[in-house]
């Protein structure tokens, strides 16, 4: 009896399987019977029968399009394992799962549209990747202003090759690299300006006047932008050497002076064996600027040490009973050697870790002690006379001229 039962209620269940079955392939070609509204989930094969499962599958994966499809509608081609929209014609969507290669026809797009954030593929001899429309940012988030190219990294350009700044056309300038502060306002520059096609000057800018050239023809110019002739190097300002200058030869324009050389000459004072620069013509002065400096004492830390003695052996050949013999003898020195602090060493999980013989495993730390130190340490700027050599030497034949006429007017007078 219960069996009939168990019979009775497989065939119920049967029936119902089947009616399912039937009304669920009608309704793949009626949707007013069977929809899937957005955002729903359809899971088959744990409502309807395997036969059922594989009838809905056989609709929407062909080696080709099915012969019913309808404008609008996806398929998977089960040949090549790609899916398709069909529309006026079928056009590929994705390959081999989207994990896989992703490819695009010749000239073809990834992005948000027309007009904005594109990126197209060329299939050209050296194939092409271009960015339209867009700025591209390399471990950044935000452009900062209307940089084409953020990169918020160093950049390594490795193989011997170069950076090349190309100009768009005749007398623009090339390019320049700017070094600017965070707020946008540039700081220095380097430059590069095109007289004719194959010609250039170089200039190096500091905020955005110029500073320093290097010119077309090779000339090197400091705060001047052009030279006065054919010379290699232009100073429009003092120059100031460490070490020796040396010259074919020098051409002076200092002017002449013109007053009483002799009188003003004998204005100059001494202070502590030297000229008092105080003292010189203004004909003569240099005003310049210098830094001033002051000694400070700061505090510092080095590694500890202790003064140890130490035996070492000293090896001598002495000759001996008329043989040279090796004689080994030893000295004590004192060797300054570092102080350590020992401290047990712990793994992840706070267990103290055990050496081989059971005991703690300890890391030595060097220990550090404080000491007083010196640094000279820059305080401001202040304003200092120096004379100008040139200038003295003017003076100096002046004056020279001049005392000559009175010796001469003196003569003449006997």
């Amino acid at each position: 009896m219960e069996a009939n039962h168990t019979l009775t209620t497989w065939e119920t269940h049967r029936r119902r399987a089947d009616e399912a079955s039937r009304y669920l392939s009608e309704a793949l070609f009626d949707s007013t019977k069977f929809s899937i509204s957005t955002g729903s989930d359809a899971v088959l094969d744990d409502l309807f029968s395997y036969q059922v499962y594989n009838k809905i599958k056989d609709h929407w994966r062909a080696a080709t399009a099915p012969a019913d499809i309808q404008a609008g509608m996806i398929y998977s081609d089960s040949d090549d394992n790609k899916v398709y929209h069909y529309g006026a014609a079928a056009k590929e969507l994705v390959q081999d799962g989207i994990t896989q290669n992703f490819t695009v026809p010749d000239a073809g797009t990834i992005g948000l549209g027309a007009g904005k954030g594109l990126i197209q593929f060329d299939d050209e001899a050296t194939d092409l990747v271009s960015f339209q429309n867009c700025s591209v940012l390399i471990n950044a988030t935000a452009a900062v202003g209307t940089e084409k190219l953020l990169v918020a990294g160093d950049i390594m350009i490795n193989g011997n090759q170069k950076l090349i700044f190309r100009n768009t056309g005749a007398g623009l300038a090339a390019g320049a690299i700017s070094f600017q502060h965070h707020d946008g306002t540039q700081k220095s520059a380097i430059a590069s300006y095109y007289n004719v096609a194959d010609e250039g000057d170089i200039e190096f800018l500091v905020g955005t006047a110029t500073k320093m050239m290097l010119t077309s023809t090779g000339s090197v110019l400091i705060g001047a932008t052009a030279a006065v002739g054919s010379e290699l190097f232009r100073c429009d300002g003092n120059a100031y050497f460490d070490h020796d200058v040396s010259a074919l030869t020098f051409t002076d324009r200092t002017p002449l002076y013109e007053g009483d050389a002799l009188a003003e000459l004998l204005k100059i004072k001494g202070v502590n064996g030297q000229i008092d620069h105080a003292t010189l013509p203004l004909f003569a002065q240099v005003r310049k600027m210098r830094n001033t400096y002051e000694d400070r004492s700061v505090t510092r830390k080095r590694p500890k040490t202790i003064t140890k003695q130490k035996q070492e052996s000293v090896e001598e050949i002495k000759l001996i009973k008329g043989r040279y013999t090796k004689v080994v003898s030893f000295r004590t020195v004192e060797v300054e050697e570092p102080v350590y602090e020992l401290y047990d060493l712990y793994d992840k999980a706070g267990k103290k870790i055990l050496g081989p013989k059971g005991n703690p495993a300890q890391h030595q730390v060097p220990v550090m002690e404080q000491y007083q130190d010196t640094e000279r340490v820059k305080t401001g700027e202040e304003e200092y006379t120096e004379r100008n050599l040139g200038a003295m030497i003017s003076m100096l034949i002046v004056a020279v001229q001049q005392l000559s006429a009175e010796v001469d007017a003196l003569k003449a007078a006997r």
